[in-house]
């Protein structure tokens, strides 16, 4: 069972890490998929989220995203190692 909560919680911290490195792509990704403008390059959607919200409109919504991220690989370490 040791075994099993190492796997786990090292699984969830890699998440947690992947996915807050990677949410501001996330974010300019979603920005650019519901753009009226397709025309806008992604430096300056970029830009313009930080224009318009500063460097905390790329990270938002993270904390949600890293609760789901992390205890879903807990949880399948957890499943995985045990079963």
């Amino acid at each position: 069972m040791i075994v099993a909560l190492e796997q786990g919680t090292s699984a969830a911290v890699g998440g947690a890490i992947a996915t807050a490195v990677l949410f501001p792509l996330d974010v300019l990704r979603t920005k650019l998929a519901v753009s009226t403008d397709k025309s806008e390059s992604s430096t300056k959607t970029v830009l313009r989220i930080i224009r318009t919200q500063g460097v905390s409109g790329l990270f938002g919504g993270l904390s949600p995203k890293l609760l789901q991220s992390s205890l879903g690989k807990f949880l399948y370490f957890i499943f995985y190692t045990t079963f």
